[in-house]
This record gives C-alpha cells, structure tokens and sequence, in this order.
C-alpha cells in the first residue's frame, strides 16, 4: 500500500513540476489497508483492522466467524467453508465492499 500511494506522489510531484500551470483532478479514493487476519491455532483467528486510525484487534472463532461484525473502517465480511465433516479444516474468503 505504502509503495502505491509513493508511486501515486512522486507521479503528482513529476506531473506538477512540468505541468508549470493548470488544473489538477483526482479520482479514486485514499483507503485504509485491508484487516490483517493471522490464525492462532486451528480453531481461532487474530482479526486487526484499522477503525478511526487506530488497530482494533480481537481473536474470534472459526466458528463465529461468518457472523463476526469486524470493527473496520471498511465494511469486511467473512464467509467460512468447511472442508470437512469434522470442521477442522476450512477456507475463509474476506470481502470488502
């Protein structure tokens, strides 16, 4: 993320040193990096998002995942799938909207 909105300034700052006068527009949006989601162990996950500039980090669940309301600046969504009948192992799909 650091390297795109670098790449984003020193584009403006090149684009702006040329330009020598004009009308500047900007399109697109500034957005908080995505909710960092690491595992525990088999059964928990460590979910940290950005929430009014500040990390807000809790362990949730497997289980209570598809239902966890993360505390984000960004409305994330978690839907979990289970591999197995036993539902030890699954794959978690995080969606941003």
């Amino acid at each position: 993320m650091k390297s795109i909105i670098s790449a984003l300034i020193f584009s403006f700052i090149t684009t702006a040193a040329h330009a020598g006068s004009g009308t500047i527009h900007f399109r697109g949006s500034i957005v908080e990096p995505p909710c960092d989601v690491r595992p525990v162990d088999n059964r928990r996950l460590n979910v940290s998002c950005f929430h009014r500039g500040k990390v807000v980090a809790r362990q949730v669940t497997l289980h209570r995942l598809n239902h966890y309301a993360a505390a984000s600046d960004a409305s994330v969504a978690f839907n979990v799938r289970w591999l197995n009948p036993q539902r030890t192992r699954a794959i978690v799909d995080i969606k941003y909207n």
